[in-house]
């Protein structure tokens, strides 16, 4: 008979008699709760983290041989192991104040997990054709509480070029009428540093009226820059009622 068998018979086991076995170790071969995690089997810390997790939130019912031994009974909890990382189902000295979980418990806390265990007599199902415990990483409520693999991400969505529209007004054109860059122009387009109100080169309409306030705008930085120097030409009402084409004309004027 194997040693292990001997076990099978055993319906409450502490958490490192669980973690043992379900790793094929014979118990007290290697310690959980009190151990280093660079010396267990590979996932046993995913394992042994998603377990603690659910005694904690008292998912998992810890009962113990001498109440006293247990810590919500005698104390010791709150003075010590609440809000902590200590393991409080195990957290003392003695053999009747290690907590134990039933092993139906324990079966059904596996098949819920989707954790195969030969030992316990778990089956991969269908789905985990690969290694199940691989595939399990700590959760969030966000994800109802469900264990996924961080690995397994959806493809990324491949990116797509935003397209821009050109306009029925040219670049140069609104560059020679605002007197800025045609780059500058072509970012506007894109929104990089768009000026207030601008609306495209789609509608001539729309675009005059913002050539007016564009001017004006701009007449008025000049006069504060200015300060007391008055602007030569015809004044600002001559300059607003051209209209943004008729700069096309200027030089067969001249």
């Amino acid at each position: 008979m194997k040693p292990l068998d001997l076990w099978k018979h055993v319906q409450e086991l502490s958490v490192d008699e669980f973690m043992c076995l379900l790793f094929g170790l014979e118990p007290e071969a290697m310690k959980f709760d009190y151990g280093n995690p660079t010396d267990w089997p590979k996932n046993a810390d995913l394992i042994y983290r998603m377990l603690t997790e659910d005694l904690q939130a008292k998912k998992l019912h810890v009962f113990f041989d001498d109440i006293g031994g247990d810590p919500f009974y005698n104390g010791a909890y709150d003075k010590f192991y609440a809000g902590s990382t200590n393991p409080w189902w195990a957290a003392c000295d003695g053999i009747n104040c290690v907590g134990k979980i039933q092993r139906a418990e324990l079966v059904k806390w596996l098949k819920e997990k989707e954790i195969p265990s030969e030992f316990f007599g778990v089956p991969a199902s269908k789905e985990e054709s690969r290694n199940a415990i691989e595939m399990h990483t700590p959760g969030t409520a966000a994800q109802s509480s469900k264990y996924t693999d961080d690995s397994i991400k959806a493809p990324a969505p491949p990116k797509v070029k935003k397209k821009y529209r050109r306009g029925t007004i040219s670049a140069s054109m609104v560059a020679n009428v605002l007197g800025v860059s045609e780059r500058q122009v072509r970012n506007w387009d894109k929104g990089i540093h768009t000026p207030d109100g601008y609306p495209g080169r789609i509608d001539e309409m729309a675009f005059q009226l913002f050539v007016n306030q564009w001017r004006k705008t701009q007449i008025l930085k000049a006069q504060a820059r200015a300060m007391n120097k008055p602007i030569s030409g015809g004044g600002i009402a001559d300059y607003e009622a051209r209209t943004a084409f008729d700069d096309e004309n200027d030089e067969a004027e001249t």
